[in-house]
């Protein structure tokens, strides 16, 4: 997880999130998401569990597909 383009690990997010859940709701955060294809998906589990136990919001991110579906479709 990143906060403005620096690395956070577990306890700094666990933190950055127990404070979010402090504010009221029109004025808490949202986590944005997004992947890579590099992306440890226990990893992305284990911050959006953390993420969900603090009440706030995600936002996925949306990723173009064309860079793998070109090649599904050229067979018809």
């Amino acid at each position: 997880m990143f906060l403005k383009g620096q690395p956070l690990d577990m306890p700094a997010m666990q933190q950055l999130l127990a404070q979010a859940q402090q504010l009221p709701l029109p004025r808490r955060p949202a986590v944005r998401l997004s992947t890579a294809d590099d992306t440890d998906y226990q990893d992305m589990a284990r911050v959006l569990l953390a993420v969900s136990q603090h009440g706030v919001r995600v936002d996925a991110l949306a990723r173009p597909w064309g860079h793998w579906q070109d090649g599904l479709m050229k067979d018809g």
